[in-house]
């Protein structure tokens, strides 16, 4: 009788899981019977809020704000829950995939494509020259999201991870493992989030740790280096590339007191992203 009774509370407990993942849904993007096109991802003609912008200071960093539309963040998240099962009850945290990448990957790996050659076809001043002497997508002139050569490669990303994060929990301060090439993609979902990003100190490098010695409130400077934050709204992208990726770490601290933008504390409710990343080729892993 014990362990019928523990296994009826279990799965209680999974049905309220599964349950109160499905209200987050509704909460957020309302019910999913909408009328909205029926366009997976990057199809719909009716998205044309997204807008490209560098981050001041950190070459190589992109933002692109309204990337994606409340129905594909839906569409998205619901793709996750069912080609990974993996955010279908709250404890789990953590899904991971190599080589060939699920369909959504792949549709969100071209809508990245897409949305930047057609910045890089509408900005006249786009520019992705490389230096030679150093890394071949180690851009000297980061005026396009990203460089040509991370552009050409095919396929654009070959490993796909994505995050879920209670309030409070966050990423400590790091620089993506070498591992993986240059150019690197994330989407955050569901809540807001400030990220911040710090110079790597190297005295072998000669990519300036200063700023021109700007300080203000939200981007000051230590002895460690630069210290630059970016609001990140569920929907946005960020790609980092060249000194962005490799000179640069970047983490989220979710204490109430670090999630404050232009002096608003953010609310905090459960998080998701999708990292895209390619391994380097003698590391890429069969099919």
């Amino acid at each position: 009788m014990e362990e019928e009774q523990e296994e009826e509370e279990e799965e209680e407990q999974e049905f309220k899981h599964e349950n109160d993942h499905r209200l987050l849904f509704s909460s957020i993007f309302g019910d999913s019977d909408s009328e909205e096109s029926e366009d997976w991802l990057y199809g719909s003609p009716h998205h044309t809020n997204e807008r490209w912008e560098s981050v001041e200071h950190v070459d190589g960093l992109w933002r692109c704000n309204h990337f994606l539309s409340p129905n594909q963040q839906q569409r998205i998240l619901k793709a996750i829950e069912t080609d990974c099962g993996v955010f279908l009850y709250l404890w789990w945290t953590q899904a991971m995939r190599f080589g060939r990448l699920p369909d959504w990957a792949l549709d969100l790996s071209s809508q990245i494509h897409n949305s930047v050659l057609k910045f890089k076809s509408m900005d006249s001043k786009c520019s992705t020259k490389t230096d030679p002497i150093s890394s071949p997508s180690m851009a000297v002139q980061s005026q396009c999201p990203l460089p040509e050569d991370i552009l050409l490669r095919e396929p654009l990303f070959d490993q796909m991870i994505a995050n879920s994060y209670e309030p409070g929990e966050g990423i400590t301060a790091h620089v993506d493992l070498l591992r993986f090439e240059d150019g690197i993609a994330i989407v955050s979902l569901l809540s807001p989030c400030v990220m911040c990003f710090r110079s790597v100190p190297d005295p072998l490098c000669s990519c300036p740790n200063k700023v021109n010695g700007h300080i203000n409130e939200d981007n000051q400077l230590n002895d460690t280096g630069a210290k630059v934050q970016i609001l990140l709204s569920p929907g946005d992208l960020i790609v980092m590339s060249g000194t962005a990726r490799y000179k640069w770490t970047h983490e989220i601290n979710r204490n109430k007191d670090q999630q404050v933008w232009q002096g608003e504390a953010l609310k905090q409710e459960r998080r998701i992203s999708v990292t895209l990343r390619r391994l380097c080729p003698e590391l890429v892993l069969g099919d």
